[in-house]
């Protein structure tokens, strides 16, 4: 007769676990496509939203006033989810975001709408970077490519499905619908997250802080205590199983840039950080990221770029800027710490993710125009060739961790900003017109390049601080990303306006000629084909200064990206039950 086997308490245990985190992923992914979404989702539905609202002068401001409370939120929730925790934060920003929602669907007129796509922003802020460092305080070094994978997957696909879920039910439905949809899939995010997450890393961190301050006030004056072991990409640590082969560093610490010796870390306790949130610098970041996005998204739109408004902005935003710098010297737990820029890795991680949201506006922007101008391609069609780059960008993600165990995250991150550049230099050089395929393969091979690219860097990053420092680091390439993406916008657009006045006599610029072309029977075939050829050249040259942006990524990574990622030795598996087999 055969023995029955009943499971044991670690098994047990290992098991519970397991489905908490499981779920707990579930709500991460949930509540970083709400994010991600909502900032696309309402450009297909302002015909409907205008129609109803009136405010046709202002409408722009549905996404810039988004866009504009996540950028400058960022380092503040990261900040927050350094000193609080991570749960707290990400509840509360939940909270806001389904307020938001919900108020906007209520909204009465064009002005309320913006302000409660503003409170949205607000809690889309904690929603982007807390999202990603729970993900990274979830997984252990090795495994945590497979989970911001899947994020990355979720962010990709949600940015480019948004305008075809935003038309979708402003058609059939109503535009109200694009934000009440939140409420249900939020609150069940909102449950998961309460009901299972737990922090571990948390615990640990606060013992970890308690024994080196204990530590610290019995050590003698002359050494060194607090200290935070960190060892470099491709070593072991002490006691260390997980991590590349190779032998532990003898005598000190491995730093970044590739020096030895220890590095002395002053602990505090939690409550004493609690009480020293810098709130003067989130003001003060907050501000001058308010003048300075707000100068560069409407900047050539709402009003000419060497206009009062403009300069008033820019020079209002710059004075800001300075007092960030002053304001955060001073802070005893500033909310942008000089070391997320004297740190190499985490620097250099700054400026490329900075490029690539700089040179992602040109596919995301201007290659539906190129598709709908000057391919003559309808909505869904142009659509789908975008989309090619969610096909490709995903499986490539997954694919770099192997890569990057086998030649370094900076080689990894190389190889793809290298292809990158080769993809976006190719697209001037389509012939014109150009088969739909053509740009297509192009975007797809884009996709691929960009996911071998973005995950190693995050990963990386993540995997060079321990967990007190994890949520503003992630929360910084975040930001940097960002304010890249608002800079390209604002480039790009200015560029692509300049080239149109230079081949059409000064006549028309980005938004008028799109127009004219969506009505090519109003217009005699010389004159339409002129415009197609305008349109071609403007994008051609966005295309150009894209790659560009990625030529610069690719300067950074190799002269100022340290050639091994520093790994911190506090990296332990945040599952405290045993896990499967």
């Amino acid at each position: 007769m055969p023995k029955l086997s009943v499971p044991g308490p670690a098994a047990t245990g290992a098991a519970d676990a397991d489905r908490s985190r499981k779920a707990v992923v579930a709500a991460l992914m949930t509540t970083m496509a709400l994010a991600s979404l909502d900032g696309t989702v309402v450009s297909t539905a302002v015909p409907q939203i205008v129609g109803d609202l009136g405010g046709f002068s202002v409408f722009s401001w549905l996404f810039a006033g988004y866009l504009l409370a996540v950028t400058v939120t960022l380092p503040v929730y990261g900040k927050l989810s350094d000193t609080f925790g991570r749960k707290p934060v990400l509840i509360a920003g939940i909270v806001l975001f389904l307020i938001g929602s919900l108020l906007s669907a209520l909204a009465w007129n064009m002005a309320s709408l913006i302000a409660f796509r503003i409170v949205q922003g607000l809690g889309g802020g904690a929603l982007q970077g807390t999202v990603q460092t729970i993900a990274a305080d979830l997984y252990p070094l090795k495994e945590r490519p497979k989970i911001q994978a899947r994020l990355s997957t979720v962010w990709a696909v949600s940015a480019v499905a948004g305008p075809a879920v935003g038309g979708l039910l402003a058609t059939y439905a109503d535009w109200r619908w694009i934000f009440l949809i939140n409420l249900p899939v939020g609150a069940v995010a909102l449950w998961l997250i309460t009901r299972h997450l737990r922090e571990p890393g948390r615990d640990r961190a606060r013992a970890r802080a308690a024994a080196a301050l204990a530590k610290e006030s019995r050590a003698p004056a002359d050494k060194p205590s607090g200290t935070e072991v960190i060892r470099a990409e491709g070593t072991r640590g002490p006691g260390d199983s997980r991590g590349p082969g190779g032998t532990s560093r003898p005598g000190g610490t491995s730093r970044p840039g590739g020096t030895t010796g220890p590095r002395r870390r002053t602990h505090r306790s939690r409550a004493s950080q609690a009480s020293q949130v810098d709130w003067p610098g989130a003001l003060t970041i907050f501000g001058a990221g308010a003048a300075l996005l707000t100068a560069l998204v409407q900047g050539g739109i709402a009003w000419p770029w060497f206009s009062a408004p403009s300069l008033a902005l820019l020079g209002g935003g710059a004075v800001l800027a300075v007092a960030v710098v002053l304001v955060e010297r001073r802070a005893a737990e500033p909310i942008l710490p000089g070391w997320v820029w004297r740190r190499p890795a985490i620097a250099s991680v700054n400026l490329a993710l900075g490029a690539l949201g700089l040179l992602m506006i040109a596919p995301m922007v201007f290659l539906p125009l190129y598709a709908q101008s000057v391919l003559g391609l309808g909505p869904v069609a142009a659509g789908f060739v975008l989309s090619v780059m969610t096909l490709s960008w995903p499986i490539t993600a997954a694919l770099s961790s192997r890569v990057s165990d086998r030649i370094g995250v900076r080689r990894t991150a190389v190889t793809g900003i290298f292809l990158a550049a080769l993809c976006l230099a190719a697209f001037p050089l389509l012939p014109h017109p150009a088969a739909p395929w053509q740009p297509a393969l192009l975007m797809l091979l884009l996709g691929g390049a960009l996911g071998i690219f973005q995950l190693p860097l995050i990963v990386g990053v993540q995997g060079a601080v321990g967990w007190s420092e994890r949520g503003t680091a992630t929360a910084s390439i975040l930001f940097y990303r960002q304010i890249g993406q608002s800079v390209g916008a604002a480039l790009f657009g200015a560029v692509a306006n300049a080239v149109l006045a230079s081949r059409l006599g000064g006549a028309g610029d980005l938004e008028s000629v799109s127009r004219s072309l969506e009505d090519p029977a109003s217009l005699t075939a010389e004159a339409a084909e002129r415009l197609r050829l305008a349109v071609d050249a403007a994008v051609d040259h966005v295309y150009a200064g894209a790659a560009a942006a990625a030529v610069a990524a690719l300067l950074v990574l190799l002269f100022m990206a340290p050639r091994h990622f520093p790994v911190a030795a506090d990296e332990p598996d945040p599952d405290p039950a045993p896990r499967p087999a």
